[in-house]
């Protein structure tokens, strides 16, 4: 009876931390995808930003198209802060799943 008791017990912590890995490699994938979403975004920055000045540098009539354009890099901007604040909410989970993991093994 004790022996199946520990037996269960044994199951249960491997199915634990089988679960906490299956959890930390799905993090990792959407950790992945957050980081490729946040450099594409500060690459449209950037460019977007180029464009803004060289629009600066243009006539009257393009200042209209630079004020949209300075619009766009702002509301990228954000974008990208909270890509990068979501990026590091991911990591932190990463962390505690792999601890959690660790702490089911042991």
């Amino acid at each position: 009876q004790e022996q199946r008791q520990r037996l269960h017990e044994a199951e249960l912590a491997v199915q634990e931390r089988d679960a906490a890995h299956r959890l930390a490699e799905e993090l990792r994938a959407e950790l992945a995808q957050q980081g490729e979403s946040t450099r594409v975004g500060a690459d449209r920055v950037e460019r977007l930003e180029e464009d803004l000045e060289q629009e600066r540098r243009g006539s009257t009539e393009a200042a209209a198209a630079a004020r949209a354009l300075s619009e766009q890099v702002e509301l990228l901007r954000s974008e990208v802060s909270e890509g990068a604040s979501h990026t590091a909410a991911l990591e932190r989970e990463v962390v505690a799943c792999r601890a959690e993991a660790a702490a089911a093994a042991s």
